[in-house]
């Protein structure tokens, strides 16, 4: 494991055996890959990408089009390395989630003027790596500025639903800033693209120390081989191998159980 980075950390938290069959055993899926839920927010991650590093504030009034534009090819381009199962119920067509997605475009550049969020040093993708008491963590940002206002880390969001997990998310990056440059980002966000939204939040070194333990605390039980499953019924849903899991199979039977799965 070259670092410790916020998804491993997230599995391993949710349910130690997952993360034993995904990053241990390397086990094979029994569960059918679906990437549906991914690609509007895989597309809006790269238009913000693009957005910043090839500097499309300065083509103004063209900028949305130039965005439309690209969001098309990266779309296509996803749609080729994706396996999506578009005859699943309540899903939208390919045709629909592009429209979706392009409908989408200005909510970017409407975001980046309400927020103040140009500035000459910009780092859109930032890889962070840190060392946490002898253990290599660390992960990749959407944004890192240096603002007027003050340093800024943003994580984009392509869901429909907020989380405290995206909070926790957002504190991991801080936290790998910190133990990187020993200075604590000022404003810390979580972008919910489709909402013109920007959640934002202000950690402390109490929130950092927290966070410190409770990943201290995984990876010493993955040193330690504790890899006992964990029943929780949203997380068991999104599961690679819930086919085979009696767990899953018994949250399953139940009303809210097929009502879930019907979605997915």
């Amino acid at each position: 494991m070259k670092y410790f980075s916020w998804n491993r950390y997230l599995t391993y938290r949710n349910c130690p055996l997952r993360y034993k069959n995904i990053y241990i055993l390397r086990k094979e899926r029994t569960v059918s890959q679906d990437d549906y839920h991914f690609l509007y927010g895989s597309v809006m991650h790269s238009l913000v990408e693009s957005f910043y590093k090839n500097s499309l504030w300065e083509m103004r009034k063209e900028c949305v089009n130039t965005l439309r534009s690209q969001a098309k090819s990266f779309y296509k381009n996803l749609l080729r390395e994706s396996k999506v199962l578009w005859h699943k119920p309540h899903r939208k067509s390919q045709e629909e989630l592009l429209e979706e997605i392009l409908n989408d475009v200005p909510k970017i550049t409407a975001a980046i003027k309400k927020y103040r969020l140009l500035s000459k040093l910009v780092f859109p993708e930032q890889n962070l790596r840190a060392d946490l008491s002898g253990y290599k963590i660390g992960g990749r940002t959407d944004l890192i500025l240096h603002r007027q206002e003050g340093l800024t880390l943003i994580d984009g969001k392509g869901s429909k639903n907020k989380s405290d997990d995206h909070r926790e998310q957002v504190l991991f990056y801080a936290l790998s800033y910190y133990l990187a440059y020993k200075k604590i980002p000022k404003f810390s966000g979580v972008w919910y693209f489709r909402e013109t939204q920007i959640d934002w939040h202000a950690f402390k070194i109490e929130d950092l120390k927290r966070l410190s333990n409770l990943i201290i605390t995984a990876l010493k039980a993955i040193e330690q081989e504790k890899f006992e499953v964990t029943s929780k019924r949203d997380n068991c849903f999104w599961c690679e191998y819930k086919n085979t899991c009696s767990v899953h199979e018994d949250h399953l039977d139940t009303p809210y159980g097929k009502v879930i799965e019907a979605f997915l």
